[in-house]
């Protein structure tokens, strides 16, 4: 017996998980968040993994109460996926400010949706190879 197809099923369950985790993480997150405006207030310059210069948004933000906060956003990319200066939602947790989020589609459920995808690919995969080989 090939063992391939059982290593891809055994990937494409520990991805989907991956995915299923962040799902909900996020979901919980939102159902608390507290709205804001949020400005980029900068960009922060880091190397990528593969070597080059990306660009992570300082996002500067107030809460209900009335503290200004900042947070750096989770994605970097080149180019920058914002201006400095430039409007953004942010979703926050009311119970602990410093968590937060821009609250974009892409940005929220990015990594949810890779995850997801690519243990379905795998899973798929893996059920094809098992039946083949």
């Amino acid at each position: 017996m090939n063992p391939i197809g059982p290593i891809f099923l055994g990937i494409g369950a520990l991805e989907l998980a991956i995915g299923l985790f962040t799902f909900f993480r996020t979901r919980s997150f939102l159902e608390r968040a507290v709205s804001a405006a949020g400005v980029v207030a900068e960009l922060r310059e880091s190397r990528g993994s593969e070597g080059g210069t990306v660009f992570q948004p300082v996002v500067s933000y107030q809460t209900i109460e009335g503290e200004t906060r900042q947070f750096v956003d989770s994605v970097a990319s080149n180019p920058p996926g914002f201006q400095v200066g430039e409007s953004v939602p942010v979703a926050y947790d009311r119970a602990d400010p410093g968590r937060a989020k821009i609250r974009k589609p892409f940005r929220l459920w990015f990594v949810t949706g890779l995850f997801a995808s690519m243990g379905v690919l795998f899973l798929i995969l893996g059920a094809v190879l098992t039946a083949v080989l």
